[in-house]
């Protein structure tokens, strides 16, 4: 994945991931700062040593379009394998995940599996009240213990 840059701006807050070197990269030893559209990209150039190569992107953000400069030559398939795609990737839904150039896969979200209303389920077909009870008492007990 050399070349590929993973791009989070949430809040007005940026933060660049090199996904060949599985490194976040910093800007005055800031992993997270406050991002400047006029100087972000710029920077991003020095940073990377840019020098004309083929480039992908993933970016996560809040907002609806985040656009790459033409300056920056762009890969025809996006270099960025599924599993790193997943990682990078958050499960919140508020966000736009885009893809500079675009890829074909998307994040698998699997639902979280009720494992509680599933024993609670299993209890109520032994239909014992008073078992029912007694698993209450020891969840309660586990999640006060968190």
């Amino acid at each position: 994945m050399k070349n590929c840059y993973g791009i989070k701006l949430i809040d007005d807050r940026i933060q660049v991931f090199d996904f060949a070197t599985a490194e976040y990269l910093k800007n005055n030893g800031e992993k997270v700062w406050l991002f400047n559209e006029p100087d972000f990209w710029p920077w991003l150039e020095r940073k990377i040593g840019y020098q004309g190569e083929l480039l992908s992107f993933l970016v996560i953000t809040e907002r609806d379009t985040f656009d790459i400069p033409e300056s920056f030559h762009l890969e025809t398939n996006n270099g960025i394998t599924e599993e790193a795609y997943n990682e990078f990737t958050p499960d919140d839904q508020l966000i736009t995940i885009l893809s500079y150039p675009a890829i074909g896969f998307t994040k698998k979200v699997l639902p979280k599996k009720n494992t509680v209303l599933n024993e609670v389920a299993d209890i109520l077909c032994e239909d014992n009240k008073n078992q029912l009870v007694e698993h209450y008492k020891n969840k309660t007990k586990e999640y006060d213990r968190c």
